[in-house]
């Protein structure tokens, strides 16, 4: 089961997971990715704000089992499973 959502690694939900992903795209391509949406306002004022809130108290990327940089062209689902893989492999080692 895969579950998506800027939220959905809460400390009470990590158990719950075999391992975890995280996407993870710097300040700057956020608030350009921002401003290029309908609603930026709003995402301003309220997502972001949210997100680096969320991001600070529960310290997501300290946590999940491989972070991938969203600043960056999307991996195939391949590559993905290869960094994931290798990941999982220095975890054991």
């Amino acid at each position: 089961m895969i579950i998506d959502g800027i939220y959905s690694f809460e400390v009470r939900f990590r158990e719950a997971y075999d391992y975890s992903i995280f996407v993870h795209a710097n300040r700057e391509t956020l608030l350009h990715r921002g401003m290029n949406h309908s609603d930026s306002g709003s995402w301003l004022d309220k997502w972001l704000i949210g997100e680096e809130t969320y991001l600070e108290a529960q310290s997501p990327m300290s946590a999940t089992t491989l972070i991938l940089d969203g600043s960056l062209p999307t991996p195939t689902t391949e590559q993905v499973m290869e960094m994931l893989s290798l990941r999982l492999s220095q975890r054991v080692s």
